[in-house]
């Protein structure tokens, strides 16, 4: 297909400059202000949208970034702390010179931590992989029977290749309709809501914007909730047999490190239990807790556990077995393959806990990249000209999740410090298989 800036002819060279011009985390930090929208991701429609075989759709996978080397450590951090939906500081005027300053000095810190798993964060050869899975995936359905084409991008909010890359790179390659898919399955407003109002930012003011619909969470995707469940399967089954039947499992979220959740305001505790909830309805006799890594003290954060904390106690009880789940993130990145995986295990010693084990990330399992393309051809309608035809989805999953988005009010998937009127997505189950694990 044609890019789009050879078809503009005469309007080419200053969509060039358009595609030129990169987003700062200082220039975002100046550009943004308090936007309710970050609340519940509303910066973009949320579909579905009518394409064509004209189209040529983009696929934008959102995800946090990592360092790929020594020398992006710093980098990385900046970018992070310069992010003014986070809230860390409540600066402006000045906050360039203190990050900076704070970013080298943290540097250092940080990099004895990626050492330990190799000196570069697993989360970009996976998220590339995690893409490649997806596009293949995508193109093996809804292609094949209207000749839609996908085409997958990365966008690592504070790594690389970041939203400024992904942007320039659909451009050039003529795509007419993106679609912003979160690797983060439960809405925050410091993650999927930091992702959308820095890609809404940057692409508010463009001439010719590229049409545009979001996918928000999927915390309680079946697709999604299967391919969890299957992780904690594969982790009891390295669980010694004696010890099988008195594992507890032990879910922890990184805390959201944004004081929009302790005024009520964020979702993803909700969506975090809602997620949980469902995992768990099959596996009631085994014990299940939801816990937060390092909670600040300074927060009021009340009836959610610090997973460290609960750990220790489950070890002075008597428990010797422990799974611990990381949930918020699809992708490993170094959260799960040190602090959980070594850091903690080394602090847990004493414990008294005989086996710990933490699951993987869902990375590239086969039923995850299914449920992202169910969830992806979920948000379009598929038709030529003007007559519609049914979607379909790839990977044998046809009909199997409804487009209506309804919220879910049972009382035990309530959070006392979320808003109740925030309530993850329900899907409708139906038919499809069980894919491989990857």
């Amino acid at each position: 297909m044609v890019s789009d800036i050879a078809r503009m002819g005469t309007q080419g060279s200053s969509l060039t400059k358009q595609v030129s011009r990169r987003m700062t985390p200082r220039q975002f930090l100046l550009r943004y202000k308090r936007d309710p929208r970050v609340q519940s991701g509303a910066f973009f429609p949320s579909g579905p949208v009518d394409v064509t075989q004209e189209d040529r759709i983009g696929v934008v996978l959102l995800n946090l970034g990592g360092p790929a080397s020594r020398s992006d450590v710093e980098s990385f951090l900046y970018r992070r702390w310069m992010d003014p939906v986070l809230e860390r500081l409540r600066i402006r005027r000045g906050r360039h010179v203190l990050v900076k300053l704070a970013a080298k000095i943290g540097a250092r810190l940080l990099w004895k931590d990626y050492e330990q798993i190799g000196g570069e964060c697993p989360i970009n050869r996976l998220t590339r992989e995690q893409a490649s899975a997806l596009q293949e995936e995508l193109n093996g359905g809804a292609s094949s029977a209207h000749g839609i084409r996908f085409k997958t991008y990365i966008a690592m909010r504070y790594g690389s290749p970041d939203s400024n890359d992904a942007l320039r790179k659909m451009r050039s390659d003529g795509i007419t309709r993106s679609i912003l898919l979160p690797l983060y399955p439960q809405y925050s407003m410091a993650t999927t809501g930091s992702s959308l109002a820095y890609w809404f930012a940057m692409t508010s003011r463009d001439a010719q914007p590229i049409s545009t619909t979001a996918v928000v969470e999927y915390a309680a995707h079946p697709g999604y909730i299967q391919a969890l469940s299957d992780r904690i399967d594969q982790a009891l089954q390295r669980v010694p047999r004696r010890l099988r039947s008195s594992t507890h499992v032990v879910f922890s979220a990184e805390h959201p490190s944004i004081g929009g959740h302790f005024r009520g305001e964020d979702s993803f505790c909700a969506h975090v239990r809602e997620t949980i909830q469902r995992v768990m309805s099959s596996r009631e006799q085994t014990p299940s807790h939801l816990t937060y890594f390092d909670v600040p003290q300074s927060e009021t954060y009340s009836g959610h556990p610090e997973t460290r904390q609960v750990l220790k106690e489950l070890g002075a009880e008597g428990v010797r077995s422990v799974v611990v789940v990381p949930i918020g993130l699809a992708t490993d990145h170094l959260w799960t393959a040190y602090t959980l995986d070594i850091a903690l295990r080394q602090e847990l010693r004493e414990s008294g806990i005989e086996f710990y084990e933490v699951t993987s990330a869902l990375n590239c399992h086969r039923q995850f990249i299914s449920a992202l393309a169910d969830i992806v051809t979920d948000h379009i309608r598929i038709g030529t000209g003007s007559a519609a035809h049914p979607r379909h989805r790839p990977g044998g999953t046809a009909g199997r999740h409804s487009a209506d988005a309804r919220m879910r009010n049972e009382e035990d998937a309530r959070c006392h410090v979320c808003s109740p009127s925030i309530r993850a997505r329900e899907w409708k189950a139906g038919s499809g298989s069980a894919g491989q694990v990857l």
